[in-house]
């Protein structure tokens, strides 16, 4: 919780050796950046760049200048880089971004209706101006007159309060580039005519493209490059030969650098559709052959192949506007893509063959956005639910498979990932109107499996009134990426800040309460969860006092857990005691294990608790488990060749119900779905454990079962362990002498059984007859015989297959022998 005492704790921390590092405070209003949204900023040769507030003006204009700032990551490295516009321009905006080896392009809109294309090489001096545009007698503020990026879309569309605000980082999915050639479409008032530039970043290297492609509309098309050839939209002419009246048609176009081709298919046929492009991809580029579906081609000249077929012709194939950018999204292994417009609007992933696939997102929800992480894609959705938005974020591996999604509270997303963990801004509770000003708004961080608060920047309280205080947000915004380190803008205190984010998740009681999910006492003050990797360094001693999760961890020092789970779905680095009480450690998934244990360095199960391993099955092998008490190591190791399980552990010193001959301790183990397994378990103890009766040489595995223990079928004793193999039912296990048990002298007892195991006939040999019972594993009584003395053979055919314990009393009602039979 956020009070006013953990203030002094918190300046310490955030401002001293902390991972969450205040890098900047903005006394300069100018290097602020003028919109929220991370698609607003550019990163380009290890600097981020971006438009900084300017002047304040009144209504109904809300500041003059449009300032450029760059920042790497530093103070000193921040700074206005040159005021783009006059004192005299109003509202004018950066809109568009592109990038070649040698420039940074990007067009900037002014007030009134004029588009400029900048380029710089991060230096003021060298930040220029090359063109603009301005198409007289239009007032529409949405005419695209000078376009870089490849996008039909004037200029960020970006609102909270509604889903235009889901635009791709920057155009960095769309090629329209080649070598140190920017291509970009601009609007000619001479012609009245949209028109194809290139230049090199100079004025003097700007020329128009050549060729008859003349596209009287609006708007231009969309352009991109392929096989180092420019591919765009335009229209060509025809004049009827009889009325002289001359018509004209969407056509296509390549141009090679040095003519300009209408793109044509097979037998050198021209396709009289419209084609406009949409992405390139593992080779291949993407395109509308304007009958509203979606075709790949390797070369126009001789293929294509459907991709993708829209189920009706309402429009363009791709989301409503708000979303139209989001159409081709790419990753290392696939590409996301929108259904047509109007009668489909779900999204698509596209594999490196073209195979095509339903995402299935939560039920009627609505695409907020699509970040792209270093392994995975985080879809961010809202759902309409009774008059409500739930929002969650939904993740996809490169292997096109999905995660579970999660529930987030706050419309508002730009995050970023950092080794594949999301950082975004968010609620701990869901408020009926969030506002930017929402309360508690923080920086959370997400794997796609579960979220939760990363930290608090602003740990202050404002009194509304007597009782009434309320906590105050940091609102985490304008997220970027610089040498594997996030950066972002928050609010503390009243002052807006520059943080970096360094992921460094070392144990270093940053508090004095050694808590393990306290933020302050890990160096990059973000509690683990179980992505991470985390260490305990030596000379800390964390306390776990809830549930913690990890990927992979190092122990340098002894770990306590006081309450709540350790969850390891990783290795666990053993270089110290971890101390178990009351609480469980689990092993998940597939391929966790614990390594470097020895008899200093273990697992203690001082109490309830017990460690847990998922899914061990043949694949995993003999899985080493090393547990101990207070004083004594006794290692578990597991191999089970039987069906995949959950196996528990733990062990305690002494041993029930035997006097003599055994090792003074008793292992606990379990499965969590009882029967399948095939089992070998391998027991250590040490030789100070081992009671003055104990024989080595004659020692079994003993299984408690129904009051009695059973002797399993065990090697020989080697370095004080032994292993019993060929177990399929569970429940406490020791080491001991059978002979030497209080029930009954064994060794006296001459019984022979055998075979074991058997088909139909059983024969058992004893000294003085008796009785046997055989029992199921569930301890049911389902057969009795008599035995007289001598050899009895026994018809158990009755039986079904499966394993048995039998019981061999005497005259007299005592136990003489007792053991397990399989019947086949």
């Amino acid at each position: 919780m956020k009070n006013f005492y953990f203030l002094a704790i918190f300046f310490i921390s955030v401002f001293g050796n902390a991972q969450i590092t205040k890098v900047l405070e903005f006394n300069d209003s100018k290097l602020l950046p003028q919109f929220m949204e991370k698609h607003r900023m550019k990163v380009w040769k290890n600097k981020v760049f971006y438009q900084g507030k300017g002047i304040p003006a009144s209504s109904p204009y809300n500041y003059s200048t449009c300032n450029l700032v760059v920042s790497d990551g530093t103070a000193e490295g921040t700074k206005v880089l040159k005021d783009l516009s006059p004192s005299n321009e109003y509202d004018a905006k950066i809109v568009q971004w592109a990038a070649t080896d040698s420039y940074l392009y990007f067009t900037c809109k002014t007030n009134y209706g004029k588009y400029q294309l900048w380029r710089t090489d991060g230096t003021s001096e060298n930040t220029l101006k090359l063109d603009e545009s301005f198409r007289t007698g239009f007032t529409e503020p949405t005419m695209n007159y000078l376009g870089i990026g490849g996008t039909t879309s004037e200029e960020f569309i970006t609102s909270i309060q509604n889903s235009s605000y889901n635009y791709p980082d920057n155009f960095d999915n769309q090629l329209v580039t080649i070598g140190n050639k920017l291509f970009y479409t601009k609007f000619d008032n001479t012609t009245q005519e949209f028109s194809m530039y290139e230049t090199e970043g100079t004025v003097e290297s700007i020329k128009k493209i050549p060729g008859d492609y003349s596209y009287k509309q609006s708007l231009p098309n969309t352009y991109l490059v392929y096989n180092n050839k420019l591919y765009f939209g335009g229209s060509y002419y025809t004049v009827n030969q009889y009325s002289g009246v001359k018509s004209r048609y969407d056509a296509s176009f390549v141009y090679d650098g040095v003519s300009t081709k209408q793109v044509f298919y097979s037998n050198g046929k021209f396709d009289p559709s419209f084609t406009r492009f949409s992405a390139v991809f593992n080779g291949k580029i993407y395109f509308d052959a304007g009958n509203f579906d979606i075709y790949s081609t390797t070369d126009f000249g001789n293929n294509k192949k459907l991709v993708y077929r829209a189920p009706c012709t309402m429009g363009f194939p791709g989301p409503p506007d708000s979303k139209k950018t989001f159409q081709f999204r790419k990753t290392a292994n696939y590409m996301f893509m929108f259904g047509n417009n109007g009668c489909d609007e779900y999204l698509y992933i596209i594999d490196k063959n073209d195979a095509v696939k339903k995402v299935l997102l939560p039920a009627n929800s609505q695409l907020n956005e699509i970040i792209i992480g270093e392994n995975a894609s985080y879809i961010h959705t809202k759902t309409l639910i009774n008059s409500a938005y739930s929002y969650n974020i939904t993740v996809i591996n490169e292997d096109a498979s999905l995660i579970n999604s999660v529930t987030v509270n706050y419309p508002s997303f730009f995050g970023h990932t950092l080794n594949g963990i999301l950082y975004y801004a968010d609620l701990p509770e869901k408020l009926n109107s969030p506002t930017l000003n929402g309360l508690n708004i923080e920086l959370w961080r997400t794997n796609g499996s579960s979220n939760y608060m990363a930290y608090e920047i602003n740990r202050g309280q404002q009194q509304l009134s007597q009782n009434n205080f309320v906590n105050m947000a940091s609102q985490p915004r304008n997220f970027f990426k610089l040498q594997n380190k996030i950066y972002f803008i928050a609010t503390n205190e009243g002052k807006e800040n520059l943080y970096s984010l360094n992921e460094d998740f070392t144990f270093n009681n940053g508090t004095s309460n050694n808590q393990w999910n306290e933020g302050d006492n890990w160096a990059g003050q973000i509690v683990p969860f179980e992505s991470d990797d985390a260490l305990i360094p030596a000379g800390k001693t964390p306390e776990i006092n809830g549930n913690a999760s990890v990927k992979n961890i190092s122990v340098g020092s002894p770990l306590n857990l006081s309450a709540g789970t350790l969850n390891i779905s990783g290795n666990l680095d053993l270089g110290a005691k971890i101390t178990l009480n009351n609480n469980n450690l689990n092993l998940k998934g597939n391929s966790s294990q614990i390594t470097n244990a020895n008899a200093s360095n273990y697992i203690v199960t001082n109490g309830t608790g017990s460690v847990n391993v998922e899914n061990l099955n043949s694949a995993r092998g003999n899985l080493n488990l090393p547990i101990g008490t207070s004083t004594n190591y006794n290692p578990v190791s597991i191999a089970n060749t039987g069906t995949s399980d959950t196996f528990s552990a733990r062990v305690s010193d002494g041993i029930a119900n035997t006097t003599n001959g055994a090792v003074n301790a008793t292992w606990e183990i379990s499965e969590g779905t009882a029967g399948g397994s095939n089992v070998s378990l391998t027991l250590g103890w040490n030789t100070s454990q081992q009671n003055a009766a104990f024989d080595s040489g004659t020692a079994k595995v003993g299984h408690y079962l129904n009051g009695s223990w059973l002797e399993e079928n065990s090697g020989e004793v080697s370095n004080n362990s032994i292993t019993a193999t060929g177990i399929s039912s569970f429940s406490p296990f020791a080491v001991m002498n059978f002979g030497a048990l209080a029930a009954s002298d064994f060794s006296k007892s001459k019984v022979l059984i055998y075979p074991n195991p058997f088909n139909e006939n059983l024969n058992i040999s004893t000294e003085n007859g008796g009785v046997v019972n055989f029992y199921d594993l569930s301890g049911k009584l389902v057969s009795t015989s008599v035995l007289a003395k001598g050899t009895n053979s026994l018809n158990k055919s009755s039986l079904a297959k499966g394993v048995y314990i039998y019981q061999i009393k005497n005259a007299s009602g005592e136990v003489v022998s007792s053991g397990k039979v399989i019947k086949k």
